[in-house]
């Protein structure tokens, strides 16, 4: 997976263990059957494209469709450099008067901010009613060059510590310890007697 679908999958998690209801709609398709249940409704909205690419040619009606079924109250789109699929739901969202966040995880180098001032001509998307976000206060200063009007919050990737927790490792066991001791004190603070004997007076026998 990439970095966006973990960054994706982790925030669905702790948005299910906090007691919301989540729906993830993506063009991925299912990948790996052996993949354990996430433990929240997965849409994929997938095509027969050449290598698997997460686009489909018809994403905008999927997409409202799903929308208007499941009703959400909220619909957080997150895009990367180039996301047809990702500003497919931000448009269905806007269209379907959804409140909607959308979240820019990555840099928008100058041929990407390019593509987004001739879609932003194309579809107005930076005057859509919309919260905008990135990942980072860099990040965010290069989408405000392609549309200096837009207000973008900074929201950092989250971290759950607990995920990171670990058993600290024990040292080695007592017996082996203190036989490194008694080694210690016997070698002295030079390494050794045959050290301490090179440091006899000159002329000694």
């Amino acid at each position: 997976m990439g970095g966006i679908e973990v960054q994706v999958g982790e925030l669905a998690r702790a948005q299910r263990a906090s007691g919301a209801e989540i729906h993830v709609i993506t063009a991925t398709p299912e990948g790996d059957a052996g993949l354990p249940d996430p433990g929240y409704p997965v849409h994929r909205v997938t095509a027969a494209l050449p290598w698997e690419l997460p686009v489909h040619p018809r994403a905008g009606q999927h997409i409202l469709r799903l929308l208007r079924r499941l009703g959400p109250d909220v619909v957080h789109v997150h895009v990367g450099a180039v996301s047809p699929f990702a500003w497919s739901a931000v448009r269905c969202a806007v269209r379907a008067g959804l409140p909607t966040v959308v979240t820019v995880h990555s840099m928008w180098d100058p041929v990407t901010r390019g593509i987004y001032r001739t879609f932003d001509q194309l579809t107005r998307w930076s005057d859509f009613p919309l919260v905008a976000s990135t990942v980072s206060s860099a990040a965010a200063g290069l989408v405000r060059r392609v549309a200096p009007e837009l207000e973008v919050a900074v929201v950092p990737n989250g971290i759950d510590p607990s995920q990171w927790r670990v058993t600290p490792a024990s040292d080695a066991p007592a017996p082996q310890r203190r036989r490194r001791r008694r080694q210690r004190r016997r070698r002295g603070p030079l390494g050794g007697r045959g050290a301490r004997r090179g440091r006899r007076p000159a002329g000694s026998p």
